[in-house]
């Protein structure tokens, strides 16, 4: 499970959201848009008397998602998946390796 906390920076500080409800839809919408879409829950939690939202995405079987340009890890960074890797990921998804990757998320 991945868990995605908005409102504390990337160095740590709790900055806290503004409107946590407006940023759990705008967190909903974007992974509604998505394809195929992407399960998650959210909750507020309060850190240093500020709002702060825990988005949690469990691992999914129906990976990968898409909205927008694909990107990949390369190392710590994201980049941009090329047309051969954009194949590569969506072959993934309809091979046999599918389904031995499916076996170990279980």
């Amino acid at each position: 499970m991945a868990v995605l906390y908005i409102g504390i920076s990337d160095n740590g500080e709790i900055e806290g959201v503004s409107n946590p409800d407006s940023t759990q839809k705008k967190v909903k919408d974007i992974c509604k848009d998505c394809y195929p879409p992407i399960t998650f829950s959210s909750e507020v939690l309060k850190v240093n008397d500020k709002p702060v939202v825990a988005v949690m995405v469990s691992p999914s079987n129906n990976r990968p998602h898409f909205s927008g340009p694909a990107y990949v890890r390369r190392g710590s960074a994201s980049v941009e998946a090329s047309e051969e890797i954009f194949n590569e990921l969506i072959i993934g998804r309809l091979s046999k390796s599918h389904e031995i990757l499916n076996n170990l998320l279980l």
